[in-house]
């Protein structure tokens, strides 16, 4: 009995502990739509619908939204996700996106090429 009557309050600890790390805000992404003059070109040909997004003050990660596609282009990995668009909310110009919906297997790419020259970025693939 005083066994039972000790560990109850480590039971209630280890549920509220438990319930803690099932809802992590952590992994809730806020995407800020940038604010910048910028060409996106398919195939050497000018998108008219697209939007590109970044997390805060970070510039990779990026989102890009082109119609109703997003895309989650990581440039350091060189790796592309296509993202479930019904798991995005949009708040705004943000959207807010969980990273454990991330797809486990990204999509082909190759022929990266990246050139930062501070003012400017070009990101081909």
């Amino acid at each position: 009995m005083q066994v039972q009557r000790a560990l109850r309050p480590l039971i209630a600890f280890a549920a509220l502990a438990a319930a803690a790390s099932a809802v992590r805000p952590a992994d809730k992404i806020t995407w800020k739509q940038y604010e910048t003059m910028a060409t996106f070109r398919i195939d050497d040909r000018p998108v008219a619908s697209w939007n590109l997004f970044h997390p805060g003050k970070k510039e990779d990660p990026l989102l890009l939204q082109v119609g109703e596609r997003f895309l989650l282009i990581e440039i350091r990995e060189r790796q592309i996700f296509d993202l479930d668009a019904k798991k995005i909310e949009r708040h705004g110009n943000e959207l807010v996106w969980r990273e454990n919906d991330k797809p486990a297997k990204p999509l082909d790419a190759s022929a990266w090429n990246v050139r930062d020259v501070g003012t400017a970025r070009r990101i081909r693939f």
